[in-house]
């Protein structure tokens, strides 16, 4: 009865013995396939490979080569403990980036002996990995600028990745600031939210950026931002791909003294889809394989070259671009617009189809006639000011206004009574349609668009100081009855 109650004990330690060596197989299992795995879904932009792998007893070790699409690469060293916690998961493995002497250095001046970031990563009894990012907070001048103060707030974030394959990321930044040479620009509460699924050849998912405030002043203005939320997303579906963005802005600001620029409640969507995924994919690999030493102007002329062989492909796909909603409100009014941009494909027996052809365009836009006006006349007022100051040394203020007024009301008069512009009550609007070449604006065919005109519209603002020039009597009310005010 003892020797087989110490034949048990001996075989239980021999079992646990063995756990963290099979703890130490499921690691390399984790980091080798699980890691690369992941990238893999990303269409090429994102390669890894594993380096080395020195599996130990109750620790092992191990190095990831991380490529991107432009030819930037760097490592990643895990240490791995093989030690199960109970409630927590088989192992625990801390990877920190290997930087280049180049990057290290300048990582030194700001991090310290600290590294920029580190990740905690838990391999869970179910096969997925929970993974803690971190990055610590710093205030530095600037190593070319030494006058410059950069704040880094510090960052935090979570990663994770079930089984399946799917993952979901949290990551978060209180602020960032850079105060010098009378410059302030500030970032608050910047967050950065990814819901992803991948397969071997495909992911699909989608990611959501926002931000709190955006500032920036400067001697010769600034200008504030609150409220920005951006979503992209990307849907894989077989042989295509879709991919939309969402902006959304809750107010923006002039910071500029008796400044009136403004707007709230800004947004546009976006959404382009039938991108041909295997096009992506082949420009994708070129760009990983080009030559990292390659001449400036020779790397430019080779991007070019990929660029249009892409979108040959890409048009070859039939692509559809549709904006379906583009909006603000400003204190002098709103505007507002969508459309889609669509290529008809090209079908077999159809016969050569030119691009023009095969375009197709709707699109609708609608602004506050206030609105259009002090958009004009803010560039008008500029080139007046310049021909004034050009013509006699100096600017008459009121005459430069009166001068901006007259010549954004017969611009205005000649567009709409070309067609251009439809006016409705408060506001102006403008359709657009193309279909097999013809182009139509408000229902008037294009060939019909600004017919010759035996009156002269006026002088252009760079027309002032010729001959022709003539003083203008004072400007009847505008269009609108109040155009905006121009700085």
């Amino acid at each position: 009865m003892k020797k087989k109650v110490t034949g048990v004990s001996i075989g239980a330690l021999l079992v646990l013995a063995a756990i963290p060596w099979g703890v130490g197989h499921l690691v390399e299992h984790v980091l080798c396939e699980r890691v690369e795995r992941l990238a893999a879904g990303a269409d090429a932009m994102l390669r890894t490979r594993l380096v080395r792998y020195e599996r130990g007893w109750l620790t092992s070790k191990a190095v990831h080569r991380v490529e991107l699409a432009n030819a930037t690469a760097f490592e990643i060293h895990h240490v791995a403990d093989h030690l199960p916690r109970v409630g927590e998961g088989w192992a625990r493995v801390r990877s920190v980036p290997l930087l280049s002497a180049d990057a290290r250095a300048l990582a030194d001046h700001y991090f310290g002996s600290s590294a920029p970031m580190t990740a905690d990563t838990v391999v869970g009894f179910d096969g997925s990995l929970s993974v803690s990012l971190r990055s610590p907070a710093f205030a530095k001048a600037l190593t070319d600028e030494p006058d410059v103060r950069f704040t880094w707030g510090g960052a935090q974030g979570s990663l994770h990745v079930d089984s399946r394959g799917s993952a979901r990321m949290l990551f978060e930044v209180p602020g960032l600031a850079m105060h010098g040479q009378g410059v302030v620009a500030t970032f608050a509460d910047l967050r950065v939210d990814g819901d992803w699924r991948s397969t071997a050849d495909a992911w699909s998912g989608r990611t959501s950026i926002s931000v709190s405030a955006i500032g920036l002043s400067s001697p010769e203005g600034g200008a504030r931002l609150r409220r920005l939320e951006a979503a992209f997303e990307r849907e894989d579906l077989g042989k295509t791909i879709a991919l939309s963005c969402r902006v959304r802005v809750g107010e923006g600001t002039s910071l500029d003294a008796g400044a009136e620029d403004g707007f709230r409640d800004g947004a546009i969507d976006i959404h382009l889809d039938r991108l041909g995924k295997e096009a992506l994919r082949t420009y994708l690999e070129r760009m990983a394989r080009l030559p990292a030493a390659l001449p400036e102007s020779e790397q430019t002329r080779v991007n070019a070259r990929m660029a249009l062989a892409l979108l040959a492909d890409l048009l070859e796909g039939a692509p559809r671009l549709r904006i379906e909603r583009a909006r603000l409100t400003t204190p002098n009014g709103s505007f507002a617009a969508s459309g889609v941009l669509a290529i008809d494909p090209v079908h077999a027996g159809a016969g050569d189809r030119d691009l023009l052809s095969r375009l197709r365009l709707d699109a609708r836009v609608e602004v506050s006639a206030r609105l259009l006006e002090g958009w004009m006349a803010r560039d008008t007022y500029r080139g007046v000011s310049a021909a004034l100051l050009e013509r006699s040394g100096e600017v008459d203020e009121q005459f430069a206004r009166d001068l901006t007024e007259r010549f954004v009301r017969e611009r205005i008069e000649v567009w709409t009574s070309a067609g251009i512009l439809a006016a409705d009550r408060d506001r102006y609007r403008v359709q657009i349609d193309l279909a097999r070449g013809h182009l139509r604006v408000n229902g008037v065919p294009s060939d019909a668009l600004l017919p010759g005109r035996s009156a002269d519209p006026g002088p252009a603002p760079g027309d002032i100081g010729t001959t022709r020039f003539v003083p203008p009597r004072r400007p009847s009310a505008p269009v609108s009855g109040q155009i905006a005010s121009v700085p």
